[in-house]
């Protein structure tokens, strides 16, 4: 598991990575515009970008949470179907 929060974070994945130029553009969208010398951005109040790779989703994201993993999760963009 990666964490980007800041531009310089991007040189934790090489170049030829295929999630470079993903992570590159959300980096650009969503932290860049937002760091200024007048108010740096502040990833603990405002969120970052994670990226989670091969091997992520069964052990503990403790970076993030305690003893939970990907699998215990619900994510806003993972269809949930109510089977009740």
């Amino acid at each position: 598991m990666l964490h980007f929060k800041h531009l310089s974070d991007l040189s934790q994945l090489p170049s030829s990575d295929p999630a470079f130029p993903v992570i590159q553009s959300l980096v650009d969208l969503t932290i860049t515009p937002y760091d200024t010398p007048e108010r740096p951005y502040d990833p603990d109040a405002e969120g970052w970008i994670v990226l989670i790779q091969e091997g992520d989703l069964i052990g503990p994201l403790t970076d993030i949470w305690d003893d939970t993993s990907l699998l215990d999760c619900h994510h806003d963009s993972t269809p949930t179907l109510d089977m009740a």
